[in-house]
């Protein structure tokens, strides 16, 4: 063109209102392969062309992950484009992705691996999320942002073998979203919080997982597949999700959506423990649960008891609020065998905060002991300490944050020693 002018033409072989493009001088790999399907083509920076081809490789693994769990890729083929700027983040337009230009230079397994991983796979996702089935309005933006990090802290999780990102993930939203900010997931005026990547990206993640231990993880996927195949080339509402949820599980899932969906905040709970040994010789694990939130969350409790031999079982015990302002339930579980302790969502799937009735009784048998300084003196020097999002200890649990600091440490252990003898609260 004239002075030395460039233009460009491209076919969008769908209609979209997603689209981008970027302009530099790319190498391609995966140009060659015909046998790959649907085609994954990566555009890089000529200086990244070593690292391009193993990622390409992990991008393949990411698809056939998500075929499996959610429909077939609904494109032609991607195109992994590697921005030539410092622009953060990914972009995820129909049949393409954008993405940081550092993840590009990761090394599988090693150095950068977890980063490319968990954009990648988010990214990915949204061919799925956003551009398959497209949100319909503002309040139901989850249905994009929620979706796609579901996605990518499932791969992280299962194939990675990974909980860090779904745990931050959590962290982030509870430690970091104040009353003033928060809003429901489902608000039309979301996007005007200061924390919208919290709300939306990461309390919509650690939701969906929720709801995946709701109903186990065949009933999720088969959920997912049913919603694809209704509003594939559509788009959605919350409620349309709902109503696939339903479909596939054949149950009424209305409770959940509404609580979180339609309401702000997360679960917080007040614990006390006791075991009780019964006339037949065997034990009753009892566990009361005062939930300190305006209303009242339902939700199923991860819980592992943990026996005197040192053996443990892993069981969850379902919280059913008769109402919205019944906040204490009395939990019980029977066993054979004498018990050491006790500890609600060790993995931590809930969104949720816990605080102990008796602060020193970290095991929750009822007695503050031995077994309670041990456990505690083992998690010294964990501290959960937030910048910028992120949190470096995935193993905190504030239950043994016994002098609330937000770290464990001797203080924490001088207050087991110091409540040696102390019995929980009858109940």
């Amino acid at each position: 063109m004239p002075n030395k002018r460039l233009a460009w033409h491209f076919e969008q072989p769908e209609r979209t209102s997603n689209a981008g493009f970027a302009i530099a001088k790319y190498e391609v790999t995966g140009a060659a392969d015909t046998k790959t399907t649907p085609p994954i083509r990566l555009y890089t920076l000529p200086n990244f062309v070593v690292t391009a081809k193993p990622l390409r490789e992990e991008i393949k693994k990411m698809m056939s992950f998500y075929e499996e769990r959610f429909s077939a890729f609904p494109w032609a083929g991607i195109n992994i484009v590697q921005l030539a700027n410092n622009f953060g983040g990914g972009y995820a337009p129909l049949s393409g992705t954008f993405m940081y230009r550092n993840v590009f230079g990761a090394k599988v397994g090693g150095q950068g691996y977890s980063s490319f991983s968990e954009l990648t796979a988010h990214e990915l996702g949204h061919q799925w999320w956003g551009n398959y089935v497209r949100p319909l309005s503002n309040g139901d933006v989850s249905l994009s942002e929620s979706l796609a990090e579901y996605s990518s802290c499932l791969y992280t999780e299962i194939e990675l073998e990974n909980r860090n990102q779904l745990i931050q993930d959590n962290l982030s939203f509870v430690y970091t979203v104040g009353a003033q900010d928060d809003r429901p997931m489902q608000a039309t005026n979301v996007y005007s919080s200061p924390k919208y990547v919290q709300i939306i990206y990461h309390k919509g993640a650690t939701v969906l997982h929720m709801l995946r231990h709701e109903l186990g993880d065949d009933l999720m996927h088969k959920g997912l597949q049913v919603y694809v195949a209704n509003l594939g080339r559509d788009y959605a509402k919350v409620k349309d999700l709902r109503l696939a949820m339903e479909q596939a599980s054949g149950l009424d899932l209305e409770w959940f959506f509404e609580q979180w969906w339609q309401r702000k905040g997360n679960i917080y709970v007040e614990f006390a423990g006791r075991v009780e040994t019964l006339k037949d010789g065997k034990y009753q694990v009892k566990l009361r649960v005062k939930q300190l939130t305006e209303l009242a969350f339902r939700f199923k409790l991860p819980v592992r008891i943990t026996y005197a031999d040192g053996s443990y079982e892993d069981i969850d015990l379902d919280v059913i609020p008769d109402d919205k302002d019944d906040r204490i339930a009395v939990l019980t579980h029977t066993v054979d065998k004498p018990v050491r302790g006790v500890r609600p969502d060790r993995t931590r799937k809930l969104l949720r905060r816990f605080i102990h009735l008796t602060p020193a009784d970290v095991n929750l048998d009822g007695l503050v002991d031995g077994a309670d300084l041990i456990e505690t003196a083992f998690r010294v020097n964990r501290a959960i300490v937030w910048k910028n999002n992120f949190f470096p200890n995935r193993l905190w649990d504030e239950l043994f944050d016994i002098e609330p600091s937000y770290r464990i440490d001797a203080d924490d252990v001088d207050l087991v020693v110091s409540s040696a003898g102390t019995t929980s609260v009858p109940f």
